[in-house]
């Protein structure tokens, strides 16, 4: 059980003046004992709420927008703003929704503070990133919880991320007379939500020790690497639904040198249900992760494949219910073919 607590205060309406907003989110996680493990002998990891039973402060930051500009600075999970897919997000598989090849990037449950800086326009976004590196943990401690700044991070151990996103595909409207089409300065700016087709390009490196705890038997483990992220818009259904097509690919030298992964969604398969303001969504995923790392004492030279069908049940806007069937095959860590039924209850702000 997950249970999510946010909290916003729009410091405008509070002195009057605009000073952006604060975002605080407390968080709950009660797991089965059967969900815990340690990341290296899981690297798909089934599932993206895997953590140690916790009660924490998950997120605390400030964030304010000039225009296209807009700026966070805080306690932040990374994977809200780099490296996601909003159709891949829907599964609860972490090699989905959040590559593993991606090393000591600060994400559920472990946040780190951080300083964030993007830029929006209709066609193309930026964005740059600075993490406490040493707040990732690759045994489960409850690393998320720290208040402060690592040790790692005042002996220069940071997590470096910048990406950039490019909205595409076809405009309806009126044309002038060369064919290009004419928008109102609203619909431009409106245009990088409603493109058919994102993509993200980002890249990464980590500064310091990636998972210290790891070194005695993965001494090779990276600091840097690529992604590729990917949204397209299949079909736009009447009840404001889409059907849409979500991927991700990673690759990092050595240890994890290749992640890919896709989804296919169907969101507001039906009207909303009981007090819910959006209607069911269904999620089929396939992820496909090598391991390839021969320095080290376990020999991980492997790779892992993994199948997930989730279904997603709003009941009101701070209720939510999901059930995943995952079958998980390949690694000779996790013992064979995993097949796994997996029902969820969710408390927060969705």
């Amino acid at each position: 059980m997950v249970v999510s607590v946010p909290v916003a205060l729009d410091l405008k309406t509070l002195t009057g003046r605009a000073l952006g907003a604060l975002n605080a989110q407390g968080l709950i996680i009660k797991e089965a004992t059967g969900a815990r493990g340690v990341l290296l002998n899981d690297a798909h990891a089934y599932s993206n709420l895997r953590a140690e039973d916790r009660a924490q402060l998950f997120e605390l930051y400030w964030e304010r927008s000039w225009s296209a500009l807009t700026a966070r600075l805080g306690k932040l999970d990374a994977n809200d703003h780099f490296a996601v897919s909003e159709h891949e997000s829907l599964l609860i598989n972490g090699a989905s929704g959040y590559s593993p090849s991606i090393f000591g990037m600060p994400s559920y449950p472990d946040s780190a503070w951080s300083a964030q800086l993007a830029y929006q326009s209709p066609r193309l976004d930026l964005s740059v990133a600075v993490f406490d590196g040493g707040s990732t943990t690759i045994d489960p401690t409850p690393t998320g919880a720290r208040l402060w700044l690592s040790p790692s991070a005042y002996q220069g151990g940071l997590f470096y991320v910048a990406q950039v996103t490019s909205h595409l595909g076809a405009l309806q409207g009126e044309r002038d007379e060369e064919g290009a089409v004419l928008l109102s300065p609203q619909q431009d700016r409106d245009f990088s939500a409603r493109a058919p087709l994102q993509l993200t390009l980002g890249a990464w490196t980590h500064q310091g020790e990636v998972y210290p705890q790891a070194k005695p038997i993965a001494p090779g483990l990276p600091s840097w690497g690529l992604y590729l992220t990917g949204d397209y818009t299949l079909a736009s259904l009447a009840r404001g639904g889409e059907v849409g097509l979500g991927f991700q690919g990673a690759m990092t030298p050595h240890y994890h040198p290749l992640h890919l992964s896709g989804a296919l969604t169907w969101t507001e398969l039906t009207r909303p249900l009981g007090w819910a303001q959006t209607g069911p969504s269904l999620a089929f995923g396939l992820s496909y992760l090598a391991l390839s790392e021969e320095r080290t004492e376990l020999d991980l030279s492997d790779h892992e494949r993994l199948i997930e069908l989730t279904v997603n049940l709003p009941l009101s806007p701070s209720l939510a219910t999901s059930l995943s069937w995952i079958t998980l095959s390949g690694s000779r860590l996790d013992g064979g073919v995993a097949h796994l039924v997996v029902a969820r209850l969710l408390l927060g702000s969705f």
